[in-house]
């Protein structure tokens, strides 16, 4: 008799998550930081083989996991960061409620994010759009742009679905900035010298290049990559 072993299979989906939450692209670097093949990492996560202990526990103690959130789906999945989670998963786990806050990210000059903390709203989307996007559903939330420099790209008003878990920052990729005090969306693009071009798309109005040295890097802080430019018709 065949044991059913249907059970694995949310545990299966929720490991997915901590992986996507955890910044892993893949399986394969997943598994090479625990040390363990990829292939038996893919039985975990397809539900087909039970997580051992020892995977649990380096889960618990190295990137905080709540393991009952991990094994029943009770509570958060992270311990211990329940108030700073952007993203609250729902009963089915089809579904994501990501916080949309009330920040501008700046589409020209840089806006001062004064309502940065102001109290979020929810946007429920799917998981499996997130996915395709390769955005984490736990790492995601929604801003506003504001300013006509990203221009076609990036209209004025649009929100952006920012991924805050990817702030590694990858050439010709659009990221939100914090440059001072303020919030910026630029695209970054490396230059064989090692300076860094924070680009808008709209310059030939008049929206010139930003650039950075190695050493002025720390100036720029990436807030997280723009997955996605929602906008309305």
């Amino acid at each position: 008799m065949i044991e059913d072993k249907a059970y694995l299979k949310p545990i299966g989906r929720r490991l997915v998550a901590v992986r996507e939450a955890l910044g892993f692209k893949n399986r394969e670097d997943f598994a090479a930081a625990y040390g363990a093949p990829k292939k038996t990492f893919e039985k975990y996560e397809q539900g087909l083989s039970e997580l051992p202990t020892k995977l649990m526990l380096w889960l618990r103690d190295k990137h905080d996991v709540n393991l009952s959130w991990l094994i029943s789906g009770d509570g958060e999945m992270r311990a211990g960061v329940h108030e700073a989670s952007d993203v609250v998963i729902s009963a089915n786990e089809r579904m994501v409620r990501i916080k949309h806050y009330n920040v501008a990210a700046a589409a020209g000059e840089g806006l001062v994010p004064v309502d940065e903390h102001d109290e979020p709203e929810d946007i429920v989307l799917a998981r499996s759009f997130l996915r395709r996007l390769g955005a984490s559903p736990e790492g995601s939330q929604v801003i506003f742009a504001r300013g006509e420099s990203m221009l076609p790209t990036i209209p004025d008003g649009s929100l952006l679905l920012v991924d805050r878990s990817k702030t590694r920052i990858d050439d010709n990729g659009v990221f939100v900035f914090r440059v001072g005090e303020g919030i910026k969306v630029k695209r970054a693009r490396w230059r064989a010298d090692q300076r860094i071009d924070l680009v808008s798309d709209n310059q030939l109005a008049g929206f010139p290049p930003e650039t950075y040295t190695w050493d002025e890097l720390s100036a720029i802080i990436p807030l997280g990559r723009v997955m996605c430019v929602m906008r309305v018709p």
